[in-house]
């Protein structure tokens, strides 16, 4: 483990340089759950998440965590795929299980929810009796992720991929959660390379 003072006169310009200087493939970071103009991570995350050049986690950490229940809600997105690889290694460690969690509208969507759970969990080496899936049915999803977490020990989820405007419009679900929730929360944003990070900023408004 190595060390790196750095002096800056942009917190999250410093972030990017150190990365960028010790060609680093993974960055964990704290959460502020600041909400400035529906940025409900900050400025400095917000801008680091948008510009890193590798994986990025971001936790917060509430009491004396444990890793034994993992709730790990999906909409089967590559960042939640992620989430997923992640969780599989923490209980790999710990001896936990993971619960995949899919939200949706009505009972019309099951079969589109099946879908998104084995999207999940496609091509990544896991335990499968350590896995359980579960369907909820319900339209604030917040608020029943933070619900539903309130048997569980941890939250690991994927970060958002919704363009700016949207989250303004309707707030952002990772970031919501992690800032309400009773126990600590996990966000993994996967890097997906320059052209394509550019692109999907960039059309994603």
């Amino acid at each position: 483990m190595s060390f790196n003072i750095r002096v800056s006169h942009r917190i999250y310009q410093g972030v990017l340089d150190s990365v960028v200087e010790n060609k680093g493939n993974l960055l964990i970071l704290g959460s502020g759950c600041v909400s400035p103009r529906g940025k409900l991570l900050g400025r400095v995350l917000d801008s680091i998440l948008q510009e890193v050049p590798c994986d990025v986690g971001i936790v917060n950490i509430k009491g004396e965590s444990k890793f034994k229940k993992l709730l790990l809600p999906t909409t089967g997105s590559l960042n939640d795929r992620l989430a997923f690889q992640w969780a599989s290694w923490i209980i790999s460690e710990n001896k936990g299980k993971i619960t995949l969690l899919c939200i949706i509208n009505d009972e019309s969507e099951r079969d589109y929810a099946e879908k998104i759970l084995e999207e999940t969990t496609k091509d990544i080496k896991y335990i499968k009796e350590k896995v359980d899936n579960k369907i909820l049915i319900g339209k604030n999803i917040s608020k029943m992720i933070l619900n539903e977490s309130e048997d569980y020990d941890f939250i690991i989820m994927g970060a958002s991929r919704e363009g700016l405007w949207t989250r303004i419009r309707f707030g952002n679900i990772p970031e919501k959660v992690t800032c309400s929730s009773n126990i600590s929360v996990l966000i993994v944003n996967k890097y997906e390379g320059f052209i394509r990070n550019w692109l999907r900023r960039f059309f994603a408004g």
